[in-house]
């Protein structure tokens, strides 16, 4: 699969295109600063800090020095199962509460029709 495919799907799950080249990038060449990462990933200069901290934030990097600081792209099977389990939740929340919302606001409504072909002619539709 090419890094173009796999931007695509990581932005359907989420994760911006800065953010998914700075991961891919991190994939092949863990342990490098932002500068580097910048370089590497094509994430400019000026948004590659906004762009780690924002993986950071969802758990796709750590830090591992703090002098320069240098990133490491995190197991991302975990945080697909992470996301999963989010998902799949969310899902569930939903369905039972609409679910509810729905069979509170049912209308029960009579359908009143006069003379023979009035009613064939509704017949027909159905």
């Amino acid at each position: 699969m090419d890094n173009e495919k796999i931007i695509e799907k990581l932005m359907e799950i989420g994760i911006n295109k800065y953010e998914a080249k700075a991961y891919i990038a991190l994939l092949n060449k863990p342990d490098i600063t932002a500068y580097e990462l910048s370089k590497l990933s094509g994430v400019p200069q000026a948004k590659i800090y906004e762009t780690m901290s924002k993986l950071l934030d969802k758990n796709l990097v750590n830090i591992i020095n703090d002098n320069p600081i240098k990133y490491v792209a995190v197991d991302l099977e975990g945080f697909l199962d992470s996301y999963k389990r989010k998902v799949n939740s969310t899902v569930k929340y939903l369905k039972n509460s609409l679910k509810k919302m729905d069979s509170k606001n049912k209308i029960s409504y009579m359908l009143h029709l006069e003379g023979i072909e009035n009613i064939k002619i509704r017949l027909k539709e159905f």
